[in-house]
């Protein structure tokens, strides 16, 4: 098993990256966030890296899901294929039903 970093990374807010830089950034509405199923992929970003989850658990604003892709900054931020990770809506750029 990984061994976790003493300072973790956190999440980048999707939300924030949209107000910021609409031409660059998108982020899902608060209706679409609310609509957010297990089973459904989506997309949140740490360190740098983007890649897509499924949600195995949906609790209010609080997301448990499963990493559904091979990542390449591992060294960054500790996460990998098939880890269990925890975020809030807000960390969301994508969802895929």
């Amino acid at each position: 098993e990984l061994k976790r970093k003493e300072i973790m990374l956190s999440f980048e807010d999707a939300q924030e990256n949209k107000k910021e830089n609409p031409a660059t950034f998108d982020a899902p509405s608060k209706q679409e966030l609310e609509d957010i199923k297990v089973g459904d992929n989506v997309k949140v970003c740490i360190g740098g890296e983007r890649f897509w989850n499924v949600v195995t658990e949906v609790n209010e604003n609080e997301v448990k899901a499963i990493i559904n892709n091979d990542l390449v900054c591992t060294d960054k931020h500790g996460y990998s294929l098939d880890d269990v990770i925890e975020f809030e809506m807000r960390n969301i750029y994508s969802i895929l039903k």
